[in-house]
């Protein structure tokens, strides 16, 4: 595999972005979520959605040659908007971006920091030395989601 390079997301990058989250979210959580619970979550990552986001938080995307692999985002102490291209996966790209992230965190200035697990994400994260906090249900487009909140304490890095 080359290598992965990860840099600050540019508004040129909004597009590949969204269809790269869309694109995730279809093959990986299509099993897990109902039907609305899809649909919500679609409209969540329109472009014009994922351009609000990557505007109020810290975003990063992982770079194979020109080509966006996989994105991470910081907002607060909170991991958000963490999705790896399909044809990546399994391929090392996650462990990067997300300990690229956790080291950001912690260089500005973070003990520790959080982030809601799909059910299908949370062995992944366990193997990266997450820790699982409490369920949560948080609601995106009016539909209710159950997830796991997990936590990492940044002095470990």
């Amino acid at each position: 595999m080359h290598e992965v390079f990860i840099r600050k997301l540019s508004p040129i990058d909004f597009s590949a972005v969204s269809i790269l989250i869309t694109e995730n979210a279809k093959h990986t959580l299509s099993g897990v979520y109902s039907y609305d619970q899809m649909q919500a979550f679609l409209s969540y990552y329109t472009l014009e959605a994922v351009q609000q986001k990557m505007i109020s938080a810290d975003f990063f995307c992982a770079m194979i040659g020109d080509e966006i692999v996989g994105v991470i985002g910081l907002e607060d102490d909170m991991v958000i908007g963490f999705y790896t291209k399909l044809d990546f996966l399994g391929k090392g790209v996650g462990k990067a971006l997300l300990s690229y992230i956790e080291n950001f965190a912690q260089h500005e200035g973070l003990g520790n920091i959080h982030l809601a697990s799909s059910p299908i994400s949370v062995s992944f994260y366990e193997k990266q030395g997450w820790l699982p906090v409490k369920k949560i249900y948080p609601t995106y487009c009016g539909v209710i989601f159950e997830e796991l909140l997990m936590k990492k304490e940044l002095t470990a890095i």
